[in-house]
């Protein structure tokens, strides 16, 4: 049986993927989610489609190390794969935020999750599994207005190369996925209420906001999730560690 571990479980993203997981493995599957919500988690595990496959949940909060006690112990078993998404740190329009803005998003946003991997590290251990961190394109090059969201995703890369040459001698792997924009549920939402407000076609919108991707287009779910149970699963990946793979449709032009 393989077992992954999917954390923010019930965003647009761990939605999907948790029921691609179950929808493209043909062996028995065990999938252990987490979120912040345990209304949004009982919700997600009741819709999820199992053909052969196991669902547990609990909450947990990145802010609050704690709330990971019972999440560790549904993992001492070993787990093949761990997926982490942690919360978007929230940027402010000063030039340089308050050092409180700081505290917060790296709390929430990186000390948290890295607590989290130090605790399941065992388990990663056991079964010689891979870790995908998601992460978005600051970690290639800094974006206006995104100086929070910048550094760390950059102190993340740092973090994530550090423990591939730390845990490569037991065969755990630790890569990340940089996204660019991603056709989701709330982007499509958000961009038909920018249409309907300014008065446009929808169509035309879209072609504005991909203008700046080569592909002329975002990455959908199904794409997203295809490369996420590549680095979890596909014996294509196995010898791949500490690296960043960037899905963006082109956007970061940097060598």
């Amino acid at each position: 049986m393989k077992t992954f571990l999917i954390t923010g479980a019930t965003g647009n993203i761990g939605r999907h993927l948790c029921q691609f997981i179950l929808d493209h493995i043909e062996s028995e599957v065990k999938l252990i989610l987490t979120a912040r919500s345990e209304d949004k988690l009982e919700i997600l595990a009741k819709t999820l489609i199992k053909k052969e496959g196991h669902i547990k949940y609990c909450i947990s909060d990145f802010e609050e190390t704690l709330s990971f006690k019972k999440l560790i112990s549904l993992c001492q078993a070993g787990i093949d794969g761990v997926v982490i998404m942690p919360p978007r740190p929230v940027d402010d329009a000063t030039m340089i935020p308050d050092v409180r803005i700081w505290q917060k998003a790296f709390n929430s946003s990186f000390h948290g999750p890295v607590e989290m991997i130090r605790q399941l590290s065992p388990a990663l251990i056991k079964k010689q599994g891979s870790m995908v961190f998601i992460s978005g394109i600051t970690s290639c090059q800094p974006l206006d207005a995104y100086m929070t969201n910048t550094a760390i995703k950059t102190a993340w890369l740092g973090f994530l190369k550090t423990c591939a040459d730390r845990l490569g001698a037991q065969q755990v792997r630790f890569n990340s996925i940089s996204l660019g924009g991603i056709m989701t549920d709330t982007f499509e939402t958000k961009v038909k209420n920018e249409a309907d407000e300014a008065k446009v076609a929808i169509e035309d919108l879209y072609l504005q906001k991909f203008s700046n991707d080569p592909l002329q287009k975002y990455a959908n779910l199904d794409e997203v999730s295809d490369l996420i149970l590549f680095l979890l699963n596909s014996t294509a990946s196995h010898h791949m560690t500490g690296q960043n793979i960037v899905l963006d449709g082109g956007f970061v032009r940097k060598y």
